[in-house]
């Protein structure tokens, strides 16, 4: 069974590390990005204004106000963290927070979460409700005798430890994302003002896009599966109690079919965003998760593999040594039988 509270814990405590490392790089880096923006433009405006008053003879007012402009703002805003946190990263955050919390509560018996923790804790007892809580009474109702129910209740409850970890993976994969764009903003914010450089502020831009997606994909991946679960929430009642005849029955491969789309939709939820936001993302946190726990998987396969055939080998070779000794008395034998047969048996007795 999963801890109420576990999700919010792992989450809050990740989210306090990551803006404060956030702004840890932002006010280390900003002034090293300004002064640079500040000599380059400066070339730049100089250039431009030459050109247009010594040669085209098309200089105008908003020439000079535009770059005086663009700097004064850009002075303010990397002077310190608080104000591209407070302008930006946190309307972006919060609006991809509530995106997620609206799709992720939509279920008939509990309300809507205002907030990240009341979400994440709705999560965990909405898993602990509808798949833990019941797996650990009708293990309980099994006792120890039948080990073959135990284990398709463990299957079933490792299967929905995984939607968790994934949907998890999600958060976090999003909440980095976040991270990722307030530390490196002032080198994205002045790369936009310079047309050579205009793509890597655009890129930048459309990674925080892609973590506001991600959020709200991560939260209609696990709604979906949280809202299909309640619809199916008598799967472990048979005739109207409490019973063990439900394992490797209809109502458990059922909850096994659910926990597998939900597994796939939580894996496609990172690509799906990637699209919508376009850019070229790799496997992310999610898909990372999943081949960890495939590469468990195929490494106990091969662990068991590798036994098998070590036994086989062994095998092999009992059967060459015993094939030899078979081939050796044989040779014996036949050795054996001539001396009393034959020819030699008749020299033997008459000495000729």
């Amino acid at each position: 069974m999963i801890q109420s509270d576990i999700s919010t814990k792992i989450f809050k405590t990740l989210e306090k590390f990551l803006f404060d490392y956030g702004s840890s790089v932002f006010e280390k880096t900003a002034a090293v990005f300004l002064g640079l923006f500040l000599a380059f433009y400066t070339l730049k405006i100089t250039w431009d204004i030459a050109n247009k008053s010594l040669f085209k003879h098309d200089m105008k007012l908003e020439d000079l106000f535009k770059p005086i402009i663009i700097i004064s703002f850009l002075s303010a805003l990397l002077t310190t963290s608080y104000l591209m946190e407070t302008w930006i990263v946190l309307p972006f955050y919060n609006l991809s927070i509530h995106l997620a919390t609206i799709t992720a509560s939509l279920t008939n018996s509990l309300s809507y979460p205002a907030s990240i923790s009341d979400m994440l804790h709705l999560v965990d007892l909405r898993l602990n409700e509808v798949v833990f809580v019941p797996c650990d009474a009708v293990s309980k109702l099994i006792g120890w005798k039948n080990m073959y129910l135990h284990v398709g209740i463990w299957i079933i409850q490792g299967l929905y430890v995984f939607v968790w970890f994934l949907f998890l993976a999600l958060m976090v994969e999003a909440l980095f994302r976040f991270m990722t764009f307030f530390a490196i903003s002032p080198l994205l914010v002045c790369s936009l003002f310079f047309p050579q450089s205009k793509q890597i502020g655009l890129a930048g831009f459309r990674s925080l896009l892609h973590g506001v997606l991600s959020f709200f994909m991560a939260g209609v991946a696990m709604g979906m599966t949280i809202a299909v679960i309640g619809v199916n929430q008598d799967l472990f009642v048979v005739n109207g109690t409490l019973s063990a005849d439900w394992v490797f029955g209809e109502q458990y491969f059922t909850l096994i079919l659910i926990a597998l789309v939900s597994i796939s939709f939580h894996l496609k939820a990172p690509k799906i965003a990637a699209n919508l936001a376009n850019i070229d993302d790799g496997p992310g946190a999610a898909a990372t998760v999943a081949g960890l726990g495939t590469a468990a998987v195929m490494a106990g396969k091969g662990a068991m593999m590798g036994a098998a055939g070590k036994a086989v080998g062994l095998a092999g070779k009992a059967a060459g040594l015993g094939g030899r000794g078979l081939v050796a008395g044989a040779k014996g034998l036949h050795g054996l039988t001539s001396l009393t047969s034959g020819r030699d048996l008749y020299s033997r007795m008459t000495g000729k």
